[in-house]
């Protein structure tokens, strides 16, 4: 074993070398694994990194080792007699991050956290978050929410993965729904200044009798809704898959065009 590994490594100089052992130490994988993915990827970390997590079984089992920052801005913040971050420890952090619970990157942090209960962090969810972020101190969390601000306004892949994430994370535990206020008050936090027809869609549901339970259907299809429209109904493809309130909304809203 210990000779296969010399020899794996054979030939390598030492920018690669220490490319092997930064990836090692990175996805927690053994050096033969690190080598392969480094030698598919042309030497690239970051290719050999996405490469790994392409692997849905390596994604789902793959568990950071924290670094001894990390640690330690984990234990800032968490319980005193728990395990986890709490409500009042998640509102001292962003207190410390300058950040307004009601900024929308508060959820992409969760996003790469991915979080399960919303104002509450376990500590394999912080760290996660803290490891994909590249983040081992708070100033450099604090660059990491001003980064996703700027890719929230402008990747609009990532952010509908962060909206899609987001009605999981909100709801009840046990709850196949998401109750009505907990949903217009996440839309007025995600899709304020984005989606043209808010003040409508809120409207419009005021006056829908079943409006308490918003299904994960309506709530994800209502931001497909706005990049086929982009504000402009015409551009409204009605190909039978879309929820029924969306198809509602739609012929209200052109009613009153």
């Amino acid at each position: 074993k210990f000779l296969f590994s010399n020899l794996s490594m054979w030939g390598l100089n030492k920018k690669q070398k220490d490319q092997v052992s930064y990836l090692r130490t990175a996805i927690n994988c053994d050096e033969k694994t690190a080598l392969e993915l480094l030698r598919k990827a042309n030497w690239d970390v970051d290719k050999a990194c996405d490469l790994f997590f392409s692997d849905p079984a390596n994604k789902a089992a793959f568990k950071p080792t924290a670094s001894k920052k990390q640690e330690e801005l984990f234990n800032k913040y968490k319980q005193k007699q728990g395990s986890t971050i709490d409500m009042d420890g998640v509102n001292e952090f962003l207190t410390d991050l300058k950040v307004d619970p009601l900024d929308p990157t508060t959820l992409a942090f969760s996003y790469y956290c991915g979080a399960k209960t919303m104002g509450e962090y376990t500590k394999d969810e912080f760290i996660m978050g803290l490891y994909k972020l590249k983040c081992e101190t708070l100033k450099d969390v604090q660059n990491a929410f001003k980064s996703l601000k700027s890719t929230m306004e402008k990747d609009e892949k990532e952010f509908k993965e962060i909206y899609k994430y987001t009605f999981n994370f909100a709801k009840d535990q046990g709850s196949r729904n998401l109750n009505y206020d907990s949903a217009k008050a996440l839309w007025e936090i995600l899709l304020k200044g984005r989606f043209p027809f808010l003040d409508q869609w809120l409207a419009f549901l005021e006056q829908q009798p079943n409006k308490n339970d918003i299904t994960k259907d309506t709530w994800n299809m209502l931001i497909e809704f706005h990049s086929q429209t982009k504000g402009n109904l015409d551009n409204f493809v009605d190909d039978g898959a879309w929820p029924v309130m969306i198809d509602e909304f739609y012929e209200h809203l052109k009613t009153k065009k």
